[in-house]
């Protein structure tokens, strides 16, 4: 879990963000550091972050286990958050992002649960057909989406799901940002465009007056002192 700077001094509520593949989206994507830049330089609001590492990512994020999945974090992680941290409650303050599969979950989420998460960030995304046949078949959802794609990926599927995509979100009229970019499927094209999703969703509004953006950030690993993540289950996974 990361916390903004001055988190400790203040007693705003901030808005959430869901990262999956949270361990690679740090080690590798370096989104600490990004979040940090951009609360400083004034250009996003400040925003937690909760870092969701995959126990079986194929499962979780495309196959079998996305209902459970979704249910787990929505009805373990999200409460646990809400008791630990102040966190703002209205889907326009959570949003929940991801690549590959990662931005596949992340629209089941959006398309699941619109109550719950209102912005939608997919990077490089495989978007399976339920998810394709579900927007396509159904009202609008008040989401707000983020989606780019690299022109040398390496997976067709992908450029066809996008390109698949793309028309249904301009029928349905959703808000929603396109980029394309000529990269490949890679951490480096999601960690370059991470400040492109996160000031869309939350650009700098000056709400958060009194601020502390000196004091220190924190990433906090469960259980304290910490030896890794803590692992929350589910009663139905004991």
């Amino acid at each position: 879990v990361y916390t903004p700077p001055g988190y400790e001094q203040s007693d705003f509520e901030y808005p959430v963000v869901i990262v999956h593949d949270g361990l690679e989206y740090l080690s590798f994507a370096h989104t600490d550091n990004i979040i940090d830049y951009l609360i400083y330089h004034e250009l996003i609001d400040p925003v937690i972050a909760v870092f969701i590492p995959p126990v079986n990512r194929t499962e979780e994020y495309y196959t079998t286990d996305q209902e459970d999945f979704s249910t787990f974090v929505s009805e373990d992680i999200g409460p646990w958050l809400e008791s630990k941290y102040r966190t703002k409650d209205e889907p326009g303050s959570h949003a929940v992002i991801g690549s590959s599969y990662g931005g596949n979950i992340s629209l089941w989420f959006g398309m699941g649960s619109p109550e719950d998460f209102g912005y939608v960030g997919a990077f490089s995304p495989f978007i399976e057909e339920d998810i394709l046949n579900y927007f396509s078949n159904n009202p609008a959802m008040d989401l707000k989406i983020y989606i780019n794609n690299g022109t040398y990926d390496h997976l067709d599927p992908i450029h066809e799901s996008v390109e698949a995509f793309l028309p249904i979100l301009d029928e349905k009229e959703y808000e929603y940002l396109f980029e394309e970019y000529p990269e490949g499927h890679s951490y480096g094209l999601w960690r370059a465009h991470i400040d492109d999703a996160l000031i869309y969703f939350y650009p700098f509004t000056g709400a958060y007056v009194g601020f502390d953006e000196k004091g220190s950030n924190s990433i906090q690993l469960f259980p304290n002192p910490s030896n890794g993540f803590i692992n929350i289950v589910s009663e139905t996974d004991i």
